[in-house]
């Protein structure tokens, strides 16, 4: 596995107003010019939509949205939910990873299922 990447401070800021102001729901992230490097490419407040279109098709990215959902006593609720995005071109072509997706998440393919059967 390659090294971890770091953030920039712009990336710091986006994360800091997306937690801290509430007034946007994304940050998504992609690797600078300087190699391990991570700065934020989109901040807003978008639709379901709206992510799905802001997603390279030839390019991984990293997304922090925080999820608006209603918990099953009706209670409104919110979640960070981290997204890495790898679109399939760049995975096949690259060779590099085998993903399944399974009812208990997506996992590498060489990878054992945790918890219980």
């Amino acid at each position: 596995m390659s090294n971890p990447a770091g953030l920039s401070e712009d990336s710091l800021a986006a994360l800091h107003h997306l937690r801290e102001k509430r007034e946007i729901n994304t940050v998504t992230l992609r690797y600078a010019d300087v190699p391990g490097v991570l700065v934020p490419e989109v901040e807003g407040n978008l639709t379901h939509d709206e992510l799905v279109q802001t997603l390279p098709a030839d390019e991984p990215r990293l997304v922090v949205h925080e999820l608006a959902f209603a918990s099953p006593d009706g209670t409104r609720r919110h979640a960070p939910l981290l997204i890495f995005w790898m679109p399939p071109r760049v995975c096949c072509e690259s060779g590099s990873c085998s993903f399944m997706i399974t009812s208990r998440g997506t996992r590498r393919s060489d990878e054992r299922p945790v918890g219980p059967a």
